[in-house]
């Protein structure tokens, strides 16, 4: 081995290659220069991914009303602030609370936020709830029937408790 690298008519990097064939041989390591593809490759996952939600980011904001560009960019943010609690497929599919919500569309939704109309999408009432977990200042929600929907799903039943008829009449 210390003839490979003492050797001064071999370039740096046939040095280096039979030196690493040599201690392949004897200690099965690993070759580094593949290692660092796999660390490449990696790093091309996550610049994918990301240029996916970049993607999904601008489609909604063509989608929302022009008025209402500012507004949408707000509500991207305050979502992005929390994966956690909602985020979303490159295809555009809710993922609420880590579970995958089928046949959902994170450009609908948000775009439903910004137009006053009477219907909500399907499964909205997970969108619903995420919003109000992440705490998006009202002003940034445009569609008045969406403060009723959060009121029709906080209300909870309550017994009532009615009294006795020999309690409330005295003689």
């Amino acid at each position: 081995m210390q003839e490979i690298i003492l050797t001064k008519s071999l370039p740096e990097s046939e040095k280096i290659n039979k030196y690493l064939q040599v201690l392949q041989k004897y200690f099965k390591i690993h070759h580094p220069q593949q290692e660092r593809k796999e660390e490449g490759s990696e790093k091309e996952e996550d610049v994918k991914s990301d240029s996916e939600k970049y993607f999904i980011t601008t489609k909604i904001l063509k989608a929302a009303p022009v008025r209402y560009l500012i507004t949408a960019m707000n509500i991207l943010e305050f979502i992005k602030e929390k994966p956690s609690i909602l985020s979303w497929t490159p295809d555009g599919e809710i993922v609420y609370k880590g579970k995958h919500l089928p046949r959902t569309n994170i450009v609908k939704f948000v775009v439903d936020l910004l137009h006053n109309r009477k219907q909500f999408p399907a499964d909205s009432k997970e969108f619903h709830l995420s919003l109000k977990e992440i705490n998006v200042p009202t002003s940034y929600i445009m569609n008045k029937k969406y403060f009723q929907n959060i009121s029709i799903l906080e209300q909870k039943k309550s017994k009532r408790m009615y009294a006795k008829r020999d309690d409330w009449i005295l003689i």
